[in-house]
């Protein structure tokens, strides 16, 4: 009973950050995913079928398919076609989109365990993956036919699809494992808590038996693979603030793209390598979204918001394009 709740409180926290302000916000806001368009500096918003607060989205590898979740329910909306469609009448904080943007996966509960289950843009239904004795959640695609979870609170496993087959890839690490990230190539990187404020970075590749230290963060809060797997983008804290970094996969210096009053959050890079995006907040109230121009070193505000106008989450660019796509609230004036 008491590791269910742990579960549950995990997978509440997944998407959060420490300026998270969602239960602030209510029916006098509007709700939107926008995309901004870096080279004619176009905002459109996305139509999509959703009148309360959008809690999170992800996007898949090919830029076709998004799932997005609200305080009711859980959607999918095709870029393609414009349709938005329905997949559950919850909401859900673990699931993952494979990178065809065909299927996605969750990790809820089922005869009081944890299992994963797919669902399949091409016919609209839900299947059980795999149900066995094993907790499964914190669910990541790393391909079509591949996905990565955790179990327990520290170990990581791989389902291959095509076989339902289950492989132990890390077990038994001393630490809990709350946070993961899988690359394309299913390079593995996550985050072990030394003290409160600060944790360790640890490298998995396929060719490896076992995970190699990489670096020591202060207040990691979000990663994201580049260049072709082998480089990262990621926040900490860096002094009193937070800051935009990037490095090697395999570890060395970590250079710095940030330094001012403000704190960053959520880096992406576009696939160019050319742009980072990222989330500025200044005194909990001011929000900001920034664009660097890696080699000119400019920076662009095209996002700038207060608590009592709207607020921005989540900028991510879209995958092979130079468009970049984020959740805002607008202020209802009626």
């Amino acid at each position: 009973m008491k590791k269910g709740i742990i579960y549950i409180f995990l997978l509440i926290i997944i998407s959060c950050d420490p300026y998270d302000e969602y239960e602030d916000h209510n029916h006098d806001y509007k709700y939107g995913l926008y995309v901004y368009d870096v080279e004619s500096t176009q905002k459109t918003k996305i139509e999509i079928d959703s009148m309360s607060a959008i809690q999170n989205y992800d996007i898949s590898q090919n830029g076709k398919t998004i799932v997005y979740t609200t305080y009711e329910k859980t959607m999918l909306y095709n870029m393609e076609t414009d349709e938005d469609i329905q997949i559950l009448d919850w909401v859900t904080y673990d699931f993952s989109i494979s990178p065809s943007g065909n299927n996605v996966a969750i990790a809820t509960h089922y005869e009081g365990r944890l299992q994963i289950y797919l669902f399949s843009l091409s016919d609209l239904t839900w299947t059980t993956v795999m149900s066995d004795s094993l907790e499964k959640w914190n669910v990541r695609f790393a391909s079509d036919t591949t996905i990565y979870f955790i179990s327990g609170m520290s170990d990581i496993y791989k389902l291959n699809l095509s076989n339902n087959s289950i492989t132990p890839i890390l077990l038994g690490n001393p630490g809990s494992i709350y946070y993961y990230w899988i690359s394309s190539t299913e390079t593995l990187l996550y985050r072990r808590h030394k003290t409160y404020y600060s944790e360790d970075v640890f490298l998995y590749t396929p060719t490896q038996d076992s995970a190699v230290w990489i670096t020591s963060t202060s207040g990691l809060n979000d990663m994201d693979f580049f260049a072709d797997n082998d480089s990262i983008i990621f926040d900490m804290l860096s002094g009193s603030e937070r800051d935009i970094f990037t490095m090697s996969v395999n570890g060395g210096e970590k250079i710095k793209w940030t330094d001012d009053a403000s704190d960053d959050y959520d880096p992406s890079i576009s696939s160019s390598g050319e742009y980072i995006v990222y989330k500025s907040v200044i005194g909990r109230e001011n929000r900001m979204l920034k664009l660097i121009n890696k080699t000119t070193k400019e920076v662009t505000i095209f996002e700038d918001t207060d608590t009592f106008d709207g607020w921005i989450e989540k900028p991510r660019f879209i995958p092979n394009t130079s468009k970049i796509i984020y959740i805002k609230a607008i202020a209802d004036e009626e």
